[in-house]
């Protein structure tokens, strides 16, 4: 993914660098070089917090379940 992600900022950069206007390059790399990547990376982070809460509350209940649970074979 990191490779497609530097290839893909590699090709706007050298797309912007053709286009006559200075302010022009720079606003083409922004908007089609900078801001698709920013949008793909806060998907990805958001993607993890989620992961890590819904483990955070699985071991929870887990550790609920077994602090209740005094090991005898018969049910509480």
């Amino acid at each position: 993914m990191h490779i497609v992600i530097i290839a893909w900022l590699y090709v706007t950069l050298l797309m912007s660098l053709t286009v006559s206007n200075k302010i022009a390059g720079v606003a083409f790399f922004l908007f089609l070089g900078v801001a698709p990547v920013l949008l793909i990376f806060a998907i990805a982070v958001r993607r993890h917090r989620g992961l890590l809460e819904q483990q955070a509350r699985r071991s929870g209940r887990e550790q609920e379940v077994d602090a209740a649970d005094d090991g005898q074979p018969k049910p509480d």
